[in-house]
């Protein structure tokens, strides 16, 4: 049997991914972020940091129509095709950031701290 996708819910917890990610990044370099879910505006802190954060500026715009639009499902109409691009990005963002963290890492051993904070 097959069931019909929550498309908006799925957009929205793609968005909510990245959002998370996002904050992980500035939270673990000590930068202060407000209590937004704007993706482009957590996304210029992070460019603070790191101007390579500006090569996913795409996909945040993207995903972030899917922040509260969704739960006003005549605002904004999302197809199957919205949704596989919302899945896709939030995993090249959660991946992108990931190997920050990596090369954050490899940086510290190469330096000989192996204090590990995320």
């Amino acid at each position: 049997m097959s069931y019909p996708r929550p498309e908006g819910i799925i957009c929205f917890h793609c968005q909510q991914s990245a959002e998370k990610y996002l904050k992980g990044f500035l939270f673990q370099k000590n930068v202060d972020f407000p209590k937004i879910h704007d993706l482009r505006i957590l996304l210029k802190l992070c460019e603070a940091v790191d101007a390579q954060f500006s090569t996913i500026l795409p996909k945040c715009n993207t995903l972030n129509r899917y922040s509260v639009i969704p739960r006003y499902p005549d605002e904004l109409e999302i197809t199957s095709a919205d949704t596989d691009n919302a899945i896709k990005y939030a995993k090249e963002i959660r991946d992108f950031v990931k190997g920050k963290r990596s090369a954050d890492a490899e940086i510290k051993t190469a330096e000989g701290d192996t204090n590990d904070t995320l």
